[in-house]
């Protein structure tokens, strides 16, 4: 019977962490941005502009300029990549600080977007 309290007691736990660290992480992020687009033709495209990004909670996931990140891969460690060498998606949340970085390229080109902001 203990055993069985206990075994409760630590799933909720850990659930409401799970909620805490989500609520934390989610909101409104001020990002300055650094867009670099390069084409073959050659064409090279240099901006840097300003961007409010929204963060969103979706039950155990974040959702972060179209790309679905899981939470504990977030506030577990150094950051989160996604995709392929040629097509990819990084993203970092430290305390009130976002990092998040997108490259798209192949043999005609890329683009980055390196976006850095604070809640």
């Amino acid at each position: 019977m203990k055993r069985l309290v206990l075994v409760s007691f630590v799933s909720v736990l850990l659930f409401s962490c799970d909620k805490y660290h989500a609520k934390r992480l989610s909101g409104t992020y001020q990002c300055t941005v650094q867009y670099h687009a390069f084409t073959i033709t050659p064409t090279e495209v240099d901006s840097t502009y300003t961007e409010s990004i929204q963060v969103e909670r979706d039950g155990k996931e974040l959702k972060v300029i179209g790309y679905t990140v899981p939470i504990d891969s977030v506030w577990e460690t150094d950051g989160y990549l996604i995709g392929s060498y040629n097509n990819y998606f990084e993203i970092r949340i430290k305390g009130d600080s976002l990092y998040c970085y997108r490259f798209s390229g192949g043999l005609g080109g890329n683009v980055t977007y390196d976006y850095k902001g604070l809640k």
